[in-house]
């Protein structure tokens, strides 16, 4: 996912992510140490934010400066598929919840509600709308979940 990609490059270094379920949902944190104060570090936050979900499919939820929160429901770009003769097709997205937290010299990042939403093509992906990450899953699909 980019975004993680990004999120990275916000900060000088980013530990591992750890991948946990949580109630059966999955759940991706990340610590990342960075210079600054916590003020500087959320408004850098917001800023990435803005850069990195530039559409109006992003819904900042709730921020509080003090606190050095921010949450975000957000999605992934849809998957396009070209069917040919100029058709061009959805397979879907993933739709999750965001949650950064900036405190002094460092900031953590929690992925969660992770949601595979379908797109136009029935046969895209074997997952039924609405499934978690850490849903029974196909073969393809990453190793967090759980192999039919």
């Amino acid at each position: 996912m980019c975004f993680l990609t990004s999120y990275r490059l916000l900060a000088q270094t980013t530990t591992a992510p750890t991948v946990t379920t949580v109630d059966g949902k999955a759940r991706i944190e990340f610590i990342v140490p960075a210079l600054g104060e916590q003020d500087a570090l959320f408004l850098k936050g917001k800023d990435w934010l803005y850069k990195t979900y530039n559409s109006g499919k992003t819904v900042e939820q709730y921020d509080d400066k003090a606190a050095g929160r921010i949450a975000v429901k957000a999605r992934t770009q849809e998957l396009k598929w070209n069917a040919g003769l100029g058709i061009v097709n959805t397979a879907g997205c993933f739709t999750y919840n965001m949650t950064l937290d900036f405190k002094e010299g460092k900031s953590r990042l929690i992925i969660e509600d992770i949601t595979y939403q379908k797109g136009q093509l029935k046969d895209a992906m074997i997952l039924a709308s609405g499934a978690d990450l850490a849903d029974t899953f196909p073969a393809n699909w990453p190793t967090l979940g759980k192999k039919r």
